[in-house]
C-alpha cells in the first residue's frame, strides 16, 4: 500500500480544526504530486499511489466534516469521489493486466487465444478509462479545496483527546458489525462494505498516529492484513465479472472460449481459498481477530489520557 504522508504537529490537545489542516494539506499535495505521472499513462505505481491518496483524502474530509460548511464539503466529497472512481477503473485494469500477463505465460495452447483476447480488450479498456479520468481531473477545483482546508468556516475547537475516542470507537463498531454479515454470507457487497469500514478505521489511525503513540501500531498492522485479504477477494470478484462478460460475447466453439473459461474457473477457485483463509483467521486465530483489534484500539485510546503523559 502507498505510504501515508507525514502529519506534522498533532498532539492530544490539538484542536480538531488544526488537525484538519495538518492532515488534509499533505493529502491534497500527495494527490496532486502523482497526477502528472498518472496522466502520462505508463506509471503503474503513480496510479496506485494517487488512488490511495484520494481515498485517504475522502476519508479525511468525512472525518473532519464538523470543521467545514456542509454545502462546500458535500461538493468536494462528490468531486473527489468521481475522480477516485475514474482512477479506480485505471488501477483495477493495471492489477488485472498484470495477472493476465502471468496467466498468458503459463496458458496451454487451447487457452492461449482466450487469454490473449482478454488482455487485448482490457488494455483497450484501460486507455479509455485513463482518458475519462483525465477529463474528470481537468474539472477538479483544486484551489477551491485548498481554500476550504485553510478556511475558518466552522469552528471545531475540541481537542483531539476528547473527540478521538468517539471517532475510533464508532469506526470499530461499524467494522465489527459489517464483519458479521460478510463472514456469514461471503457476498461481494458485504465484503465491500467491510473493506470500506476497514479503510476508514485504518486511515483514521494513520491520521492520528502521533497523538495515539506506539500503541496504534498493532491495530494498523491488523487492519493492513485485513485490507490486503479483502482487496485480493475484490480483485477476484472483478476478474470473474470480466470473464463472464467476455464469454457472453463468444460462441461455445469459439477458440477463445476455452481460455476464458479457464480463467473464470481459476478466479472462482482462488476466491474460495481466499475467503476460507479470511474466515479462519477471523475467528480461529488466538486470540481471535476481533478481540485483538478491539484490545489494540483500546490501548491506543489509553495513550490519550493525562496519566499516559507522565
Amino acid at each position: 500500500m502507498a505510504k501515508a504522508p507525514r502529519y506534522e504537529g498533532l498532539e492530544r490537545d490539538t484542536s480538531l480544526k488544526e488537525a484538519a489542516r495538518a492532515v488534509l494539506g499533505p493529502l491534497l499535495a500527495a494527490v496532486l504530486q502523482e497526477a502528472p505521472a498518472v496522466l502520462r499513462g505508463d506509471d503503474v505505481e503513480a496510479t496506485h499511489n494517487m488512488r490511495v491518496a484520494l481515498r485517504r483524502l475522502r476519508v479525511a474530509l468525512a472525518t473532519f466534516r464538523d470543521c467545514f460548511p456542509k454545502k462546500r464539503l458535500r461538493e468536494q466529497l462528490r468531486t473527489t469521489k468521481r475522480i477516485g472512481r475514474k482512477l479506480g477503473e485505471v488501477r483495477d485494469a493495471d492489477v488485472h493486466l498484470a495477472a493476465l500477463r502471468t496467466a498468458l505465460g503459463s496458458a496451454t495452447s487451447d487457452e492461449h487465444a482466450g487469454v490473449a483476447h482478454a488482455l487485448e480488450k482490457l488494455a483497450a479498456g484501460r486507455r479509455e478509462a485513463l482518458a475519462a479520468f483525465a477529463i474528470e481531473l481537468s474539472q477538479f477545483d483544486r484551489a477551491g479545496l485548498a481554500e476550504l482546508i485553510e478556511s475558518d468556516g466552522k469552528a471545531a475547537e475540541a481537542p483531539l483527546r476528547s473527540v478521538l475516542p468517539r471517532i475510533l470507537r464508532r469506526r470499530l463498531r461499524r467494522l465489527l458489525e459489517e464483519a458479521e454479515d460478510a463472514r456469514e454470507s461471503g457476498a461481494p457487497s458485504d465484503l465491500h462494505a467491510l473493506r470500506i469500514e476497514g479503510k476508514h478505521l485504518r486511515y483514521n489511525l494513520e491520521f492520528f498516529r502521533e497523538p495515539l503513540g506506539p500503541a496504534s501500531a498493532d491495530a494498523l498492522t491488523l487492519l493492513a492484513h485485513l485490507q490486503e485479504r479483502l482487496g485480493t477477494i475484490a480483485d477476484l470478484d472483478a476478474f470473474e465479472r470480466y470473464y463472464r462478460g467476455l464469454l457472453e460475447g463468444v460462441a461455445g466453439d469459439d477458440p477463445r472460449a476455452a481460455g476464458l473459461r479457464a480463467r473464470l474457473t481459476a478466479a472462482r477457485r482462488e476466491r474460495e481459498r481466499a475467503l476460507d483463509t479470511l474466515r479462519h483467521r477471523w475467528l480461529k486465530a488466538q486470540p481471535p481477530y476481533p478481540e485483538r483489534l478491539t484490545a489494540s484500539i483500546s490501548a491506543s485510546l489509553a495513550s490519550l489520557s493525562p496519566s499516559s503523559a507522565s
